[in-house]
């Protein structure tokens, strides 16, 4: 399991998420970045999406990755409130050993 916003979307990035999990509470949500030719990178600034970063617009961390999620058929599921995850983020990786 990978936890955290910069976690998950590092996963999502190399195609490792089969489950993206989310407390529903976003109240704290960050704003990442991401871009419209490439839906599974998310980045902390439009420089760190590369080559896409000249196209890059700004969303929720949770938008973007949910949006990953659907575009990549990842399967989504609330996480619970006791459920500890850093940013309220965490994915099932697939394993790639």
């Amino acid at each position: 399991m990978s936890c955290g916003v910069p976690a998950v979307a590092d996963a999502f990035a190399r195609g490792n998420v089969p489950t993206l999990l989310l407390h529903a509470a976003r109240g704290a949500d960050p704003a990442k970045w991401g871009t419209r030719s490439d839906p599974e990178l998310t980045g902390s600034s439009p420089e760190a999406l590369g080559e896409h970063g000249a196209a890059a617009f700004q969303a929720p961390a949770s938008a973007l990755l949910l949006r990953a999620a659907a575009l990549t058929d990842a399967a989504f599921s609330e996480l619970l409130p006791s459920a500890p995850a850093d940013d309220g983020c965490a994915a099932v990786l697939r394993y790639t050993g």
